[in-house]
């Protein structure tokens, strides 16, 4: 890997990646980009025994999101907090120990708040039936009346972690500066991200291979690859042609664009046969199922393309289906 330039986001399940955002938080020196919709701070990190530049990079966009999903989880454990909390408050203990106990324990279950009063009563729980004497003997019994509250701090730390996401990189800021690495992420995240939903689509069937062994799991991530690799190629090809000759080809609603996906014109180009003839001991092979629309898809992709579908020329149409 030390050889091999990359930029890429750092996984939140990396502890350091956490460590990192937290040390940006607390030094609170951020920077922000021309546009001004980012800010970012960055760190020398060694990880992996790689030295790399980790870009900590935030805003407001993401900020708001983050806002509402913590905050929505905030509602959600006072809700349970509320419910275990009135059961715990119907229960009788035998002392005061175990009492305490168990509201630590549900309180220790909260991320978010923390107690503010708790009261302990004493029960007289008697023998007998009946109203008590002076020496009727009785047992005593504890109950529990506790609240909480919103631990703010917390909140307003858990808001500003999220907000944050990291980018790492072993290209020096001779090569990339902050604000290209970020450029160049976004950049990146447009296209190699929808690539890999590509492979995760439901029509490519990639879920119902299920594999135990390691190396054939490489195996099919390798092949998985260098299709999506394969993939972009076509699909930038295809696009590039369309913007040199000025052309168009219509979208899922019918709209004429210049990038469509490829996904949508393979859906395009179903009908398409192979017709194998035999008549008076000569062998024909015939493309059936062309019109003008297929015709002109595989006249994106070049003359290799176009001769493997017999179309070198205008459109057979004599032999559409």
């Amino acid at each position: 890997m030390s050889f091999i330039p990359f930029l890429t986001r750092i996984p939140s399940t990396i502890k350091k990646e956490q460590q990192v955002i937290e040390q940006a938080c607390r030094q609170d020196q951020w920077l922000t980009t021309k546009d001004k919709k980012l800010h970012y701070q960055e760190f020398s990190v060694n990880h992996y025994g790689l030295e790399q530049r980790w870009i900590v990079a935030r805003s407001e966009e993401s900020k708001e999101r983050a806002c509402k999903s913590t905050l929505k989880k905030v509602e959600q454990e006072a809700q349970l907090l509320e419910k275990n909390n009135a059961v715990l408050a119907h229960q009788e203990f035998s002392c005061q120990h175990d009492a305490l106990h168990a509201w630590q324990k549900l309180i220790n279950s909260a991320r978010y708040h923390e107690a503010s009063c708790v009261r302990i009563l004493e029960l007289k729980c008697y023998e007998k039936k009946g109203r008590p004497g002076p020496t009727t003997p009785f047992v005593l019994r504890y109950q529990l009346q506790g609240t909480f509250q919103p631990q703010e701090a917390v909140i307003q730390e858990k808001i500003e972690q999220q907000s944050c996401f990291v980018l790492g990189t072993s290209l020096s800021k001779e090569r990339l500066n902050a604000e290209e690495v970020l450029e160049a992420y976004k950049k990146q995240n447009t296209t190699v991200e929808r690539g890999f939903r590509f492979l995760k689509d439901p029509t490519f069937f990639t879920s119902s291979l299920f594999l135990k062994k390691p190396s054939r799991i490489e195996g099919l991530l390798m092949v998985m690859t260098l299709a999506l690799f394969v993939y972009s190629l076509a699909q930038r090809r295809m696009r590039a042609y369309l913007e040199e000759h000025q052309e168009t080809l219509p979208n899922q609603i019918k709209k004429e664009i210049q990038t469509p996906t490829l996904k949508w014109l393979f859906q395009l180009l179903e009908g398409i046969d192979l017709c194998c003839l035999e008549i008076n001991g000569i062998y024909h092979r015939k493309i059936i199922g062309m019109n003008k629309l297929r015709y002109k898809i595989l006249s994106c992709f070049g003359s290799t393309v176009a001769k493997m579908y017999g179309i070198d020329g205008e459109p057979d149409l004599a032999f559409s289906g």
